[in-house]
């Protein structure tokens, strides 16, 4: 009786082999999910920048109306020892 033999190019992945593709996707997989991470942050950022800016632009065009509202308008600023805004933000 003769046994089979397999050929040689019919041989499969070795588990060492197996162990280093896992080994090599998970360093890939942890790149990717700091990078998203990162991105997620800076994205957050942005937005209370953009929303600080539009909050500024809000407060510089109520004091501009104010400003301008008469001809005494300045004066009546200068004269004041305080300014109360009559538009408070909401929210907390």
């Amino acid at each position: 009786m003769e046994r089979l033999r397999r050929a040689p190019d019919d041989e499969g992945m070795s588990l060492v082999e197996l162990m280093m593709a896992i080994m090599v996707f998970g360093i890939a997989m942890a790149g990717l999910m700091g990078g998203f991470v990162s991105v997620g942050q800076k994205t957050r950022l942005d937005k209370d920048r953009v929303a600080a800016a539009n909050l500024a632009a809000r407060e510089l065009e109520i004091v501009r109306n104010e400003f301008n509202a008469s001809s005494s308008g300045p004066l009546t600023v200068a004269a004041s020892s305080s300014v109360t805004n009559g538009y408070p933000l909401t929210g907390g």
